[in-house]
């Protein structure tokens, strides 16, 4: 049998490549240059970019037929009656190896029957790639999206491959309107683990159906490697359908991988042909919705299958696994003379297992124990294994799990070549240190700052119209390695010379809010700023001074849990903050 590598780890390392191209812009108006009176947009079609004097008529690029036209003022890619078939010669650049690719959010308006492919034989390709993708189907449309199939006929290089139909990378992915959509991944043939074929590949924010719209989501059959028929997350159907159909992977054939799916109408159907070990109809999600199917097959072509809804008794998530019903026992720190213990899986069987498929039994139970700590600096993580978890973190995109706003208060603001950064002082902090790098590179320790009483700090010689990206770390000195008392979330900021700029401030109707136990209230702010705001991260992130009293989410949805008063914060991309009050009675 072949040496099955980590899914995990494996996945980290597939859309790191898929992912690895710059992003010169996240904003609705496209980038361009001038050359001469000629624009250039950050939008390639059938390898050809996209500028002035062809986006009007995109049919005098070489493998475009039909109608194609792009409106750079709204981002608006429409096809009527199109065909794009990627011909491009062959060169190192994989951006010109996509069927439609831009670091674009991208609207796609489809009209008549319209079918996009990406060059053949190539090891990086998708059908259609963008940052975020919003498509529209128009009176019963069609579009169909192909990546590359990469075959021992046509490649002697098979070291590894990724074939997307469709690739969505940061925003959401917004399917609408009525007709079908048809997103295939190639069929891959590898000497390697790390090849996958995708149908969708997404993420962002959510994936949303929404219409009169059918949509399929297949993989192709992976040699060495893996196929998904979609892999997205917080996924919606409000109408329509979604079928994912995974092909037959080496090591894992999964239809669908979705850790949170809500169906409010419409059906979903995810089908695996695949048996090989952990390939799943349904994958990460911790319950089945109604209006839910999952099939999978015992021989690998998709008949001799069984079939699961949400009333099934038995597992829909895995198969030819654990069968039995595992619940999850979170992770909880040691404390001085209480025991924790790491994250694992019960079984109803009495089973212990390290995952949620039942596939890794833990035999020895007393190993999922942390002994009771001696002595209370213990219980705080070290300087050095915080900075291995920033640099590891994508800072550009996310925050370092762990890390609090509220301690620190943590914010920038800039000018042409200068940061100011300013924090809260903390109690028990013997000093702090600064972590920074500019956007799209990986944190590096900037500065140590010994005097625990400081509490701001300028960083000079920047270069002007660039974003920059920090986080602080307050730490106690330990002989034992210094220690953590707490780490700021990520704050980003651009230095004056662009045309965008950082927000001002937050303007919101209420700073005092009182509930009753168990209501809820949606926080409604506004950003404030002078010039157009670039956000990579969140427009507004909020959290919570005390969760027993009341707790926020992502959206800023508060909820009254407990008697008492609680600090809502909300926090800008580079820091700045409203605080509100809320009483619970």
């Amino acid at each position: 049998m072949k040496k099955k590598l980590s899914l995990l780890l494996s996945l980290i390392m597939i859309f790191a490549s898929l992912t690895a191209m710059p992003i010169t812009s996240r904003a609705a108006a496209p980038d361009h240059n001038k050359a001469g009176d000629t624009q250039t947009y950050e939008l390639w079609v059938a390898g050809t970019q996209v500028t002035a004097a062809n986006a009007a008529d995109l049919s005098v690029i070489d493998g475009v037929d039909g109608h194609v036209s792009f409106d750079p003022s709204t981002n608006t890619l429409t096809l009527e009656d199109a065909t794009i078939i990627n011909k491009h010669p062959e060169t190192t650049e994989a951006i010109l190896y996509f069927g439609i690719k831009t670091r674009l959010v991208l609207n796609i308006v489809a009209k008549g029957t319209n079918e996009v492919r990406a060059k053949e034989g190539v090891r990086e390709s998708a059908g259609i790639s963008a940052e975020g993708l919003s498509i529209n189907l128009i009176d019963g449309a069609s579009l169909s999206a192909y990546g590359s199939n990469r075959l021992r006929g046509n490649s002697t290089d098979l070291s590894s491959g990724r074939s997307c139909g469709i690739m969505a990378h940061y925003e959401a992915i917004d399917i609408k309107g009525s007709g079908t959509l048809l997103a295939v991944g190639g069929n891959m043939d590898s000497n390697s683990y790390d090849s996958i074929s995708i149908g969708i590949a997404y993420g962002g924010d959510r994936c949303l159906i929404d219409g009169n719209v059918d949509v399929t989501a297949i993989g192709g059959n992976v040699e060495n490697g893996w196929s998904f028929g979609a892999d997205v997350d917080d996924f919606e159907i409000k109408s329509g359908s979604f079928t994912a159909i995974a092909g037959v992977g080496d090591q894992y054939g999964i239809a669908l991988r979705a850790p949170s799916i809500t169906i409010t109408g419409g059906t979903l159907e995810a089908r695996t042909k695949s048996t090989g070990v952990g390939s799943t109809a349904l994958n990460c999600i911790p319950t089945m919705p109604s209006g839910c199917k999952a099939i999978a097959s015992k021989n690998g072509d998709g008949s001799d299958s069984e079939e699961y809804n949400a009333d099934s008794n038995d597992s829909y998530k895995y198969f030819y696994t654990h069968i039995h019903a595992l619940t999850k026992v979170p992770a909880k720190p040691a404390e001085v003379g209480v025991a924790g213990n790491i994250e694992y899986y019960i079984c109803s069987c009495g089973k212990y297992f390290a995952d949620a498929e039942g596939k890794k039994e833990i035999k020895d139970k007393n190993s999922v124990i942390i002994p009771p700590l001696e002595n209370p600096d213990d219980a705080m993580p070290t300087v050095a294994y915080i900075e291995k978890i920033i640099k590891k973190t994508n800072t550009n995109k996310k925050d370092v799990t762990g890390s609090e706003y509220q301690t620190l208060k943590f914010q920038a603001t800039a000018k042409k070549n200068k940061v100011t950064l300013k924090w809260q002082q903390v109690e028990n902090a013997d000093g702090y240190i600064i972590y920074g790098a500019p956007y799209g590179k990986k944190m590096s320790k900037i500065s140590v700052i010994k005097n625990p009483k400081t509490t701001s700090g300028k960083l000079k010689k920047q270069k002007k119209g660039k974003y920059y990206k920090y986080i602080i770390v307050a730490y106690k000195k330990s002989a034992g390695g210094n220690k953590v008392v707490s780490f700021s979330k990520t704050i980003q900021c651009i230095t004056d010379g662009a045309k965008y700029g950082n927000p001002t401030g937050i303007k919101i109707k209420k700073t005092k809010i009182n509930l009753r136990t168990g209501k809820t209230l949606k926080l409604k702010p506004k950003m404030i700023a002078k010039k157009k705001v670039a956000l990579h991260l969140t427009k507004f992130r909020f959290e919570s001074s005390d969760e027993t009293i009341a707790k926020v989410d992502k959206n800023g949805k508060i909820k009254a849990i407990a008697k008492g008063k609680a600090t809502i914060y909300i926090y800008l991309q580079n820091g700045l903050s409203k605080k509100i009050t809320v009483t619970v009675s």
